[in-house]
């Protein structure tokens, strides 16, 4: 018989890397990107961004997620193949120093609550 398809994983993209491919044309360095679907608008619930996490070589800061009950944060809900998550994760690192994988209650344009997973950068203490 053959193989099923592969297990998918929920990603919750927000800033930076709503759009990796672009991303990757205008910062150098990054890891190949590959082809992720384009997925579904959707808003993280129970979370917000802040913009604390300096990056030293461009200078700027990226967003991080923190809980914050009664905000959402906008972005996009994309199905990732559980072998592409590895090269995900190396991506998000790269992309916005989003090292830590942080599960998040999302919703759906068509209403839905799911649960997904979201990078961010670590806490600067």
């Amino acid at each position: 018989m053959a193989p099923g398809p592969a297990a998918s994983r929920p990603w919750f993209a927000f800033s930076l890397d709503l759009a990796p491919a672009a991303a990757s044309r205008h910062l150098h360095g990054l890891p190949p990107v590959p082809d992720f679907p384009e997925g579904e608008l959707a808003e993280a619930l129970d979370v917000d961004v802040v913009y604390d996490v300096h990056v030293p070589n461009w200078g700027g800061r990226v967003a991080r997620l923190v809980d914050a009950p009664g905000h959402h944060v906008t972005g996009r809900l994309r199905p990732v193949d559980a072998e592409s998550w590895p090269v995900l994760a190396r991506l998000e690192t790269a992309l916005a120093l989003a090292n830590e994988e942080r599960p998040v209650r999302v919703r759906t344009a068509s209403g839905a609550v799911v649960e997904a997973h979201a990078f961010t950068p670590a806490a600067r203490n």
